[in-house]
């Protein structure tokens, strides 16, 4: 059993028109409860979000910056965990949703989605690496919006060394299939050091930072 809080800071240069900067901070509450080798798993994460003066559509006589809250996310797996089996492996499947609760049409996609999601992790000392794969639809919201068909790839892998350190990438790849071809995929790639460490035997804490490259990204961002 486990409960988890925690943040993730993306700065993405480049990734608003005009190849201006974009700040997401994620706040992230995980809580796993155990029922032999089942669990059930929660995860939400609440972005805020910064958007720089140079994003359009801007309202009239606004200086164009925005700092708001983006689309809530919640996914709840089932897992069954066989670490101590054959399979050294552990999987979960759930749903996951998302909540239209941007502050700014520009932070949000304004509309109420859902899609299953798998996850599978293996862990042979000392790597641990696996993927998380989801698909989402919409299915209500603001119909002046775009329908929202979007697959996600979250592949997963550490390399763990003494004293908590650790090497890892964890990359997260889209498909948006109501795009064209020239602005369907993202595809970053890069990776970077972390290190696990303890407050008192029962509070880790992980750190880490990343950085990434974009192989592929939408036409209309570059």
């Amino acid at each position: 059993d486990l409960v988890r809080f925690g943040f993730t800071n993306v700065l993405a240069f480049g990734a608003a028109p005009n190849n201006s900067n974009i700040n997401i901070f994620n706040l992230n509450a995980n809580t796993t409860r155990k029922f032999g080798q089942w669990a059930i798993l929660n995860r939400l994460v609440v972005p805020l979000v910064y958007l720089p003066a140079s994003v359009p559509d801007a309202p009239s006589g606004d200086s164009g910056k925005s700092f708001g809250l983006g689309d809530i996310e919640y996914t709840v797996f089932f897992a069954r965990d066989e670490s101590k089996r054959t399979l050294k492996s552990i999987g979960g499947i759930g749903p996951t949703f998302i909540f239209p609760s941007a502050t700014d049409d520009r932070m949000g996609l304004g509309k109420w989605s859902i899609g299953p999601t798998l996850a599978i992790v293996r862990m042979p000392d000392p790597w641990v690496h696996g993927v998380v794969l989801r698909n989402l639809w919409s299915f209500a919201g603001d119909s002046d919006r775009l329908k929202v068909n979007v697959f996600v790839i979250r592949p997963f892998v550490n390399y763990n060394f003494a004293n908590g350190w650790y090497l890892t990438s964890t990359p997260t790849m889209f498909a948006n299939w109501e795009a064209d071809g020239r602005n369907r995929w993202t595809v970053p790639i890069g990776g970077g050091i972390g290190r696990v460490m303890f407050r008192g035997e029962r509070h880790p804490v992980d750190l880490k930072l990343q950085s990434f490259y974009f192989l592929e990204k939408p036409e209309d961002r570059k």
